[in-house]
């Protein structure tokens, strides 16, 4: 089978939907051709990847600098067409090079395959939009792209629930966004804990995700400061950038926190050492579609305290497992959990282990891209 995916988003940034791309591209071309078109950041980058990769040329995104947009026509896009005969296209944005996707799908007579990554209300603050106007427009456009598809994917029921608040009309299948468990376990704990200067003996608390409004940060930071009330020798250790990456930093300086450590995004072949480094995962977003980083954390055995909200809420159980604690949005009750891994870590550690690898299993990539591929196939076969 030969699949297109298009995509806004692609490295070098690292964000869950590049995560989730790259994984989903990794697995499928095992068995499959796939190509991932996206734009280009840097003149004369290559990626070395078991798939094809087509980066287009592109220019900043006014209201995200760091994110890329590229026209909505490409004459190498259109050779590839016609050079090959691609059975589906798939889009993982409804911008730039999901317009564009579109246009070929229609133009060839290709299936189009939507998958809906995120919820853009939540991200509204950031072009300073009143969310009664803001929603309108994340409705209509929403609507208007995934009316055209053959099928829309989503991550969490609800997300489905949220499209159809919007009005969309075409079939949506819940698939989330399964995990490569090896790529996350057997990290080297010394090596960050040697930068960071973390002593081997000290728990550590972990946060993994962009530095952002969105993931209500300062949730964690207050928590922190309360629990190292009680307990001297436990870290924080924050792993990510963002657009409040100062204000972090000036909350550190101001409550003399020194035991947040901060560090930016690193490579992808350097995350099971960055979960190696933790003992408790810990994680506040009131706006994920899923909370991808939640299921990496998992996966390398990692004892979960998250905000069970939205898509999290979704993929964490209804009630608290030895090893996976949803909470509200609560700080006595995040407290009471991380409070409760810290004094269990080491006599419980098994049995925590045990239960994230039971539970984790229906999140494997193995059982994502089985999903998949039969949803191409029965829309091929219609």
């Amino acid at each position: 089978m030969r699949v297109l995916f298009f995509t806004d988003s692609y490295f070098p940034q690292i964000n869950g939907l590049v995560t989730s791309i790259d994984t989903v591209a990794r697995a499928l071309s095992q068995r499959h051709r796939i190509w991932v078109i996206f734009p280009r950041a840097v003149t004369g980058v290559r990626y070395k990847k078991p798939y094809f990769t087509m980066g287009l040329l592109s220019i900043p995104f006014l209201l995200f600098p760091e994110y890329r947009i590229s026209f909505i026509f490409s004459f190498r896009v259109l050779v590839l067409l016609l050079k090959n005969r691609i059975d589906i296209i798939h889009t993982h944005t409804f911008f730039s090079l999901g317009i564009m996707g579109l246009v070929f799908a229609k133009i060839f007579k290709i299936p189009l395959v939507h998958t809906y990554h995120t919820f853009f209300e939540e991200y509204l603050h950031y072009i300073k939009l009143s969310k009664k106007i803001g929603r309108k427009i994340v409705s209509w456009i929403s609507r208007l792209y995934c009316n055209q598809c053959d099928r829309i994917i989503v991550p969490t029921q609800m997300m489905k629930k949220v499209l159809w608040g919007y009005g969309v009309k075409k079939d949506i299948v819940v698939i989330p966004t399964g995990i490569p468990f090896k790529k996350y376990q057997q990290g080297d704990k010394r090596r960050l804990r040697k930068k960071m200067g973390i002593p081997l003996s000290s728990p550590v608390l972990l946060y993994v995700g962009r530095l952002a409004r969105e993931k209500n940060i300062f949730f964690l930071l207050d928590c922190f400061r309360e629990v190292c009330g009680q307990y001297n020798q436990v870290y924080l250790f924050l792993l990510g950038d963002g657009p409040l990456k100062k204000d972090v930093r000036q909350y550190i300086e101001k409550n003399k926190m020194d035991r947040i450590k901060l560090n930016g995004f690193v490579k992808q072949n350097e995350l099971k050492d960055i979960y190696a480094t933790g003992n408790i995962f810990i994680f506040s977003s009131l706006t994920e579609t899923q909370g991808l980083v939640i299921l990496e954390a998992m996966a390398a055995g990692l004892p979960v305290c998250a905000v069970a909200f939205r898509g999290t809420k979704y993929i964490l159980p209804e009630k608290k497992i030895p090893g996976i604690s949803p909470v509200n949005a609560n700080k006595k009750e995040m407290i009471r959990e991380i409070i409760y891994y810290l004094e269990n870590y080491r006599k419980k550690h098994n049995l925590f282990k045990t239960n994230l690898k039971k539970y984790i299993q229906p999140f494997s990539i193995e059982h994502t891209t089985a999903t998949l591929t039969d949803l191409y196939k029965s829309i091929l076969r219609q």
